[in-house]
């Protein structure tokens, strides 16, 4: 028998269609349970070795920034607005990177694309955000500033 690298179709058939008569519906089913339900989503799963799923991603993320500068949101505001609203481009994103989101709630959604982005930026598919998270961190710094300056913030005394 040849290397598993270099089993062909045909050969998988034979061996587990006629040796063992397993249905392509059974292989099917087990590609499934084992490919989609575990490590498909999780950080560097099975998701992204295709390079398709890949360049789907980078223009859903293009995308969302987009949306996020058009509607005056934030990333995670504009994901969960987007999934809640089944925004066509983002349905139809989900499907084409067969992602099993049909039982998944809008947090879930905006956890998984968080979670996907940051891997992406880690693994340098994606640049560094200069956004992400700073606009919040700005908004509460320039509203503290003029909370103190009012008087409305006033500083503990250490007892």
């Amino acid at each position: 028998m040849t290397k598993s690298k270099d089993l062909s179709w045909a050969q998988l058939k034979d061996i587990w269609g006629d040796q063992f008569g397993i249905t392509p519906s059974e292989v099917s089913a087990l590609l499934e349970k084992h490919w989609l339900d575990k490590d498909y989503t999780v950080t560097f799963g099975n998701m992204f070795k295709d390079k398709n799923n890949i360049k789907m991603f980078k223009s859903y993320v293009r995308y969302v920034y987009d949306y996020m500068e058009k509607q005056n949101l934030y990333w995670r505001s504009a994901l969960i607005k987007l999934f809640d609203d089944k925004d066509k481009f983002t349905i139809n994103v989900l499907i084409y990177m067969n992602v099993p989101h049909a039982s998944w709630k809008a947090v879930t959604f905006a956890k998984y694309i968080g979670q996907w982005r940051s891997d992406f930026m880690t693994r340098g598919w994606l640049p560094k955000d200069e956004n992400f998270n700073k606009p919040i961190i700005n908004k509460v710094k320039s509203l503290n500033l003029k909370a103190k300056s009012k008087g409305l913030i006033v500083k503990k005394k250490k007892k």
